[in-house]
C-alpha cells in the first residue's frame, strides 16, 4: 500500500500529461490514408536478419564476392591468431612460474 495522498485537489483515475496551468495538445496524429499507401517496395526477407521457418522465410543475404573476403582477410590478417597464441604462451608461463614456487 502506498502512503497518504498530500495534494489538495487529487483526481483519481486520470492520466495525461505533466500537471500545470497550460496544457498543450499533442503533437502525435493518427495515421490516415494508409489505403493509398504505396506497396510492394520492400523485400521482407531482405530486412529479416535470421530464418523464419514458421512463415516459410529465409533471408536474402548476398553473397560475398572475392573482393570482399580478401578485404575481411587483410583486415583481420594474422593478429588474432597471434594474439591467441600469445595469450596461450602467457598463460603457460604463468602457470609453470607458480609450479616452480610450490
Amino acid at each position: 500500500m502506498v502512503g497518504a495522498v498530500a495534494c489538495r485537489d487529487p483526481h483519481f483515475g486520470v492520466w495525461g500529461g505533466p500537471p500545470g496551468p497550460t496544457r498543450e495538445p499533442p503533437t502525435t496524429r493518427a495515421a490516415t490514408k494508409l489505403a493509398y499507401a504505396p506497396r510492394g517496395g520492400v523485400k521482407l526477407a531482405s530486412i529479416v536478419r535470421e530464418d523464419v521457418p514458421e512463415l516459410g522465410l529465409t533471408t536474402m543475404q548476398p553473397e560475398e564476392s572475392p573482393k570482399q573476403r580478401a578485404m575481411w582477410a587483410l583486415l583481420l590478417g594474422p593478429g588474432p591468431l597471434i594474439g591467441f597464441l600469445g595469450t596461450g604462451a602467457v598463460a603457460a608461463l604463468l602457470l609453470s612460474q607458480r609450479r616452480r614456487r610450490v
